[in-house]
């Protein structure tokens, strides 16, 4: 997926139900872990920048 657009409407109540349709166990997990590592290279970047900018505040 490289794109994904999201627009709220208010319910129309056609469906009551719904079920979630799983892949297997390990692409599941496969997938999960992508999005974890890409979070947690988000945090990385932001960690990295705002140390940076403590570092030059401190600097002689």
């Amino acid at each position: 997926m490289e794109q994904l657009e999201i627009h709220f409407e208010p319910p129309t109540g056609e469906f009551e139900y719904f079920e979630i349709k799983r892949s297997d166990l390990a692409e599941e997990l496969d997938e999960r872990l992508d999005v974890f590592n890409a979070i947690l290279a988000g945090i990385r970047r932001r960690h990295d920048r705002v140390k940076s900018d403590q570092d030059s505040e401190h600097a002689p």
